[in-house]
């Protein structure tokens, strides 16, 4: 978690200031995934890291979004 967040405090410097942002093809955005069992506090590192940087933290419900069907998931999102 704190690689994510020194991450997040870092990348205007590295993007703008460095010079990497127009070098890059891909998105700018710096993802995290969480993965455990029930309880192990995957929703409260979220919480807790979105809370120190600090960011909107939305809560999606996955079902509701992917869709078995070709492009319905583009549509939902």
């Amino acid at each position: 978690m704190r690689d994510v967040a020194l991450q997040v405090r870092q990348r205007a410097k590295v993007y703008d200031q460095w010079g990497f942002g127009g070098k890059s093809k891909r998105g700018l955005g710096i993802s995290a995934l969480f993965a455990g069992i029930s309880g192990a506090g995957k929703t409260m590192a979220a919480e807790v890291l979105a809370q120190e940087l600090p960011l909107d933290l939305y809560r999606i419900d996955l079902s509701a979004v992917i869709s078995k069907y070709i492009g319905e998931t583009e549509m939902y999102l």
